[in-house]
C-alpha cells in the first residue's frame, strides 16, 4: 500500500517539474521571439 502512495507522489513531483520545465521553454521562446521582433523593427528603420 505505501508502495503506491510513494509511488503516485513521485509522478506528481515529475508532473510538476515537468510542467515548469515546460512552462520555462515557452517563456524562453517568448523572449527570443520578442528579441526577434525588435532586431527586425530595428533593421527596417535603419533602412
Amino acid at each position: 500500500m505505501s508502495s503506491i502512495i510513494g509511488r503516485v507522489i513521485f509522478y506528481i513531483l515529475n508532473y510538476k517539474n515537468h510542467q515548469r520545465q515546460q512552462h520555462q521553454k515557452i517563456k524562453n521562446f517568448c523572449q527570443s521571439i520578442s528579441t526577434n521582433q525588435k532586431l527586425i523593427l530595428n533593421t527596417s528603420i535603419a533602412k
